[in-house]
């Protein structure tokens, strides 16, 4: 380790109120309404991608971005209220890339970034900053290597900081004091596996800190104590990498993992491995209703909260809640979109132990680019009841941080852009049905499809659905298409037979369910015609010659081939299909 020279980074005060006149973007841009939260503010930069974000005693809220152009980092610190008391850019010789930012309980704040080689994004070493509350660097302290990196940086209640990251093929976890010493640095390598850490907790007590990630291609628990020692580890090649590490009362851990069962019908399952605190291994549970666990936490009740992925084509956001000893209280699957990957990445639990989950996700659009993404937050109640989502092109799915009085702030999944709320206690509520539900029968020129059409009158709507049941008057409906986004007046029914009458209505679905239905539309699909029209047995030329002659006008009964009103050359093309065909 070797220090940076403050003098060389620390920006001028003037600089700073610059950057703050020229970049700073108060004002509400709101998603989709909802009555369940209010925007109270936004903060946006498009200038930065966003890192992480953290919140201070007092609902402070501080964003780290880093920009992809000049490579350097942006700090920012805003009020409760959404003022902007102060950023600052770090702007290194090396490439930067922004990791974490924690926030101790002074109000300082520790930038974790890493050294990147430009043309590959390879990390080639860490950094950790220190500010104090004001926005002053206090200390920058670096880790170069030529293939080393960091994942996380956390502070304990003593302000200490802890650095999880890797060097070559070995896991690294560093502790350093208050003033930025080095005061151990603890490394773990597995018989020459590539071990790296993907997340890291520190225990309620402070006495603990659990490292989750990967030896080799399988599963890797490290627990260490305060003073870098090493309590355990364990490498249990039943499961699959951890990607989360949380803490349970008397400082018992739980792993975020996945499973693989070749057997199963649903191989890849979500797993938590449970562990007591001297590191035997009290259980792997898993769960056929996902198939990776990514972030693992505990509500107040000790029951374990974890969120992951479940694929079904794209993958899909799948939270789960079981109770200590692993079973399952319920489950809640995330499918806004089906037209590109929805990943969770970042939980958190209230004091009622209410859960909220953000990550990307959908609705797709309508139409147009189908596999664009939105950053997506969401809330159960404690029983797995939903209770609200909210859905932004720019807002949320990087970070969602709690505070007082109700609130929450959420991090962009893309931009830096910062966004806070204040729930109302309301829920959200079902999309509003479509109405002027309206349709007709169409011929292919292989058979008959329904194309519908209707009002989209709902704002907060994953797609809509078209059901059907067969005949007038039916009350057995199946749904039968599905928009691939939000926002259409249109569905297609490809799966009709001729001669049947239809009934259909359309819902919209979203978070909460279906909504009601719209009005219903009645469709009749024409029978089978054998163009037969001189009544002779068979379709030859003069039955041709029949239709041909009728081209542009009103269409006598039987003459009407595909339903629209008139003859036109797809009758005459239809009836010259059937040609050498006999009738009865």
């Amino acid at each position: 380790m070797f220090n940076f020279s403050l003098s060389n980074y620390a920006p001028s005060m003037a600089l700073v109120m610059t950057l703050i006149a020229s970049f700073a973007a108060l004002g509400p841009v709101p998603a989709q309404p909802t009555p369940a939260l209010i925007e109270d503010w936004r903060a946006s930069d498009f200038n930065y991608a966003s890192s992480m974000m953290d919140t201070d005693q007092s609902d402070h809220v501080v964003v780290l971005g880093d920009t992809a152009t000049s490579r350097n980092l942006i700090i920012k610190k805003f009020d409760a209220a959404g003022a902007l008391l102060w950023q600052t850019p770090y702007d290194a010789v090396e490439a930067l890339s922004g990791v974490w930012i924690a926030v101790d309980g002074n109000g300082n704040a520790v930038v974790q970034a890493n050294t990147i080689r430009i043309s590959t994004g390879q990390p080639t070493g860490w950094l950790t900053l220190k500010y104090d509350a004001d926005g002053t660097l206090l200390w920058a302290n670096s880790r170069p290597g030529v293939v080393s990196g960091s994942v996380r940086v956390e502070v304990d209640a003593n302000d200490n900081i802890y650095v999880a990251g890797f060097a070559l093929n070995d896991s690294v976890l560093i502790k350093y004091s208050p003033t930025g010493a080095t005061l151990w640095t603890a490394v773990f390598d597995n018989n020459g596996a590539i071990d790296a850490p993907s997340s890291m907790a520190i225990s309620p007590d402070g006495s603990r800190i659990a490292v989750a990630g990967v030896s080799g291609n399988l599963f890797m628990a490290l627990m260490y104590d305060a003073n870098g020692n090493r309590l355990w580890a364990n490498t249990n090649s039943a499961v699959y990498a951890a990607g989360d590490a949380a803490f349970g009362p008397g400082n018992i851990s739980y792993f975020a993992a996945g499973a693989y069962f070749p057997q199963d019908p649903n191989p890849y399952q979500m797993a938590i491995v449970k562990f007591d605190a001297a590191g035997n291994q009290l259980w792997i549970k898993s769960y056929s209703v996902g198939d990776r666990t990514m972030r693992v936490a505990l509500d107040a009740q000790g029951n374990i909260v974890a969120t992951g992925v479940d694929s079904i084509g794209y993958m899909d956001w799948m939270t789960i809640k079981t109770d200590a000893n692993g079973n399952l209280l319920w489950s809640q699957r995330y499918d806004g979109g089906r037209n590109n990957d929805e990943t969770p990445s970042m939980l958190a639990v209230d004091a009622s132990g209410a859960v909220y989950v953000t990550g990307k996700g959908g609705p797709n659009p309508g139409s147009g680019n189908l596999s664009y993404v939105k950053g997506v937050a969401v809330k159960y109640n404690p029983d797995g009841t939903p209770q609200w989502a909210v859905w932004d092109d720019y807002a949320g799915g990087k970070a969602i941080r709690l505070g007082a009085a109700n609130t929450l702030a959420t991090l962009g999944w893309n931009y830096l852009v910062t966004t806070h709320y204040t729930q109302t206690s309301l829920p959200d509520l079902l999309p509003n049905p479509p109405t002027n539900l309206s349709g007709f029968a169409s011929n292919t020129g292989s058979g008959y499809e329904v194309r519908l059409n209707f009002s989209d009158n709902a704002n907060n709507e994953f797609w809509v659905e078209a059901e059907r049941c067969a005949g007038s008057g039916c009350t057995d409906f199946t749904t039968v298409a599905q928009s691939r986004g939000e926002n259409v007046t249109a569905l297609t029914d490809t799966t009709v037979a001729q001669g049947v009458a239809y009934t259909y209505r359309v819902r919209a679905r979203g978070f909460m369910g279906l909504s009601g239905p719209s009005n219903t539309a009645t469709i009749i699909i024409p029978g089978v015609i054998c163009p037969d029209f001189n009544h002779d047995g068979v379709v030859d030329a003069a039955d041709l010659s029949a239709i041909a002659s009728l081209w542009g006008q009103p269409a006598p009964a039987g003459y009407d081939l595909d339903g629209d009103g008139s003859v036109t050359i797809a009758d005459i093309q239809m009836a010259a299909a059937r040609w050498g065909a006999s009738c009865p």
